[in-house]
């Protein structure tokens, strides 16, 4: 992956957070439906929701950038048995979306690091 494209992704993601967080809580507040009304509830559903909704759209992101790097045999294995590649994106995207991230920006941090060495031992 390209810096860029790790900016990207991490933009996505944090996007995702907090929308779903925001939109959650704002569900959660809804009192004959959801929940009694209180604002401890409402963080509550909103932590849940984040969660869901994220790793939900994090886990097809990162299924889709494993399937583009896999053969056409596996992706057709992979489109028939749809209901296990569905379960395993949710949970690995679950497990590994805020490391994953964190890895992204320590990566970020240091390509730039890399590239300014690049360019000095170029200049010699």
């Amino acid at each position: 992956m390209t810096k860029k494209q790790r900016i990207d992704s991490l933009a996505i993601f944090i996007a995702v957070l907090l929308s779903s967080f925001v939109l959650s809580c704002i569900v959660g507040s809804v009192e004959p439906y959801f929940g009694d009304g209180t604002v401890q509830t409402a963080l509550q559903n909103g932590l849940i929701g984040c969660l869901i909704l994220t790793a939900g759209i994090n886990g097809t992101v990162l299924t889709a950038q494993f399937l583009s790097r896999r053969s056409t045999g596996f992706r057709i294995a992979a489109a028939v048995l749809w209901i296990v590649t569905l379960l395993c994106s949710l949970i690995g995207a679950t497990l590994i979306a805020i490391p994953y991230q964190i890895y992204n920006i320590i990566r970020i941090a240091t390509d730039k690091g890399e590239k300014q060495m690049t360019t000095a031992e170029e200049k010699k």
